[in-house]
């Protein structure tokens, strides 16, 4: 007896048929977790670096609201308000030292989600644009990844303060009450509140919100894009170090340098 001649399988294999949804809900799931643990580390981030910049934040806002309420200090130098902390705090190593951290809890409330929504709508902005550019056969060399990045960066940064801005007003306010000698200190929900019912509106937690976001734009395009030129720069003139790939130090170095150049501009 003849053996019947097997079937002859022509075109893609069934089981790539059958695993191509697979394949797709995998990325799927792998693009959400991506954005999920930039969100989280942009945070982090975040609240590490606002915690250990504190007392030039602290500084920086007595500075700035001492010049528009008026006060002793007004227009002075950033010694004298250093010293005047101190004064304030009561005197005494611990106190002196833990008032440059006064506040610093209601920033950081405010710059976990600021910066988790920046890191990771900046990597999902990028993703969108690179597609677009290949759908539509231009190709993100052609686009030049400096304008990609750019682009990513400002839509990144008018995300975050959209997000955000009601928490940002908050923080302000509360700053502002507290170099005004404020007794007692309202919470930040409890600020929201006091702003929302003087108004009578929604749109009173938004106030100012535009110029926020056209300043946020410029900055974190700016910062995302320079980001790689600093980098390159920083492995050839102060950290020399051409091979293998950056280190944390690099990285850090060429943050601060594009956030410094963003900054100037902004």
């Amino acid at each position: 007896l003849q053996s019947p001649t097997p079937p002859v399988v022509t075109g893609r294999p069934f089981f790539s048929m059958a695993s191509q949804p697979h394949a797709s809900s995998t990325n799927g799931s792998d693009d959400s977790w991506r954005v999920a643990r930039n969100f989280v580390a942009g945070g982090t981030a975040g609240m590490v670096a606002r915690t250990v910049i504190a007392p030039i934040e602290r500084i920086k806002i007595i500075y700035q609201t001492r010049r528009v309420v008026g006060g002793p200090d007004a227009g002075r130098g950033w010694l004298v308000l250093v010293r005047h902390v101190v004064d304030d705090a009561g005197g005494g190593l611990f106190r002196g030292v833990s008032a440059f951290w006064k506040g610093n809890s209601v920033a950081v409330i405010r710059v976990f989600p600021y910066l988790g929504v920046q890191l990771a709508s900046n990597e999902y902005y990028r993703k969108l644009l690179k597609t677009a550019s290949a759908n539509r056969g231009v190709g993100v060399a052609a686009t030049s990844a400096e304008v990609v990045h750019f682009v990513a960066g400002g839509g990144a940064g008018m995300t975050a303060v959209l997000t955000t801005y009601p928490l940002d007003l908050a923080r302000a306010r509360m700053a502002l009450l507290l170099e005004q000698g404020a007794v007692k200190m309202p919470s930040m929900w409890g600020t929201l509140r006091q702003v929302y019912a003087e108004q009578g509106s929604v749109r009173a937690l938004y106030s100012g919100a535009g110029i926020s976001m056209t300043g946020a734009a410029i900055y974190c395009g700016l910062k995302f894009a320079s980001y790689d030129a600093s980098k390159m720069f920083c492995r050839r003139h102060l950290l020399p170090d051409p091979e293998g790939p950056p280190s944390y130090l690099h990285r850090a170095v060429s943050g601060g340098l594009a956030g410094v150049l963003a900054q100037t501009f902004v």
